[in-house]
């Protein structure tokens, strides 16, 4: 048991790792090798610094916020209740940055009379934004919110049937989201000048997204092996199954 515990332990660990590394490969690349003669974050459309907070927001959002989200309530030796509340707030988080973002992004093309919608990573972006917050919303309904109707047996065992769909939806969303992180660095890079095609400011995107995809394998694989302990329960989806079971006998 303790040998497992420390596995996942360390599963965790590395995807926490990736994500954080990204992050700080994001922020170099922003402030240091964008390829455009502004760099850094900023308030000027003009410049182009408004800009840089959409991939930071972004990246914070996804990379580092939904990551912690789905191993929240599997990684940390706490409560379920604990763990469902810190899985609730760090996907809370994650869906305002993300809104915020992309208000942002909107911002900076209308200021700059660009299209908005014309590419495939702004596409990916909306479904993802708006995947995201119907998961969110939808989480609530069913996992915090007690339905007048239902007495308490009936609640659990709404629960428990939502417990599959919840987490293939997430993760399908949370997958999703990696991807259109990684469409958005391609689609920077694509607009970097330099003619040298091994320049630092396009080396780096390379490596960003080598990091979000090695983010996302460890995630995936961490949320698919059980981490079951004996005698105890693996989630709070697991704990709620329990409850319902424990009633019907």
């Amino acid at each position: 048991t303790w040998c497992r515990m420390s596995w996942a332990v360390a599963r965790a660990g590395l995807a926490r790792i990736f994500a954080l590394v990204a992050f700080i490969l994001l922020l170099v690349w922003v402030q240091k090798h964008c390829g455009d003669p502004h760099c850094g974050v900023g308030t000027s459309s003009e410049r182009g610094t408004l800009f840089y907070w959409h991939p930071v927001l972004m990246v914070l959002a996804i990379v580092l916020l939904l990551s912690e989200g789905v191993l929240s309530y599997k990684s940390l030796p706490l409560k379920y209740a604990t763990n469902r509340m810190g899985h609730f707030l760090v996907h809370l988080s994650a869906v305002v940055l993300a809104w915020i973002g992309f208000i942002i992004i909107l911002k900076y093309h209308n200021d700059n009379n660009f299209d908005n919608f014309a590419s495939v990573h702004s596409w990916m972006g909306m479904f993802t934004l708006v995947a995201s917050t119907l998961h969110l919303l939808v989480g609530i309904w069913v996992f915090a919110l007690k339905s007048p109707e239902l007495d308490h047996d009936e609640e659990l065992r709404r629960r428990v049937r939502f417990k599959g769909p919840h987490r293939f939806y997430g993760l399908s969303v949370y997958c999703l989201a990696l991807a259109t992180v990684c469409v958005g660095a391609m689609d920077k890079q694509s607009l970097i000048t330099d003619p040298d095609s091994y320049a630092t400011s396009k080396k780096m995107a390379n490596v960003f997204a080598l990091f979000v995809i090695f983010t996302g394998i460890v995630v995936c694989g961490h949320f698919a092996i059980p981490n079951r302990k004996r005698g105890g329960t693996n989630t709070f989806l697991d704990a709620e199954a329990s409850q319902c079971r424990n009633k019907r006998a």
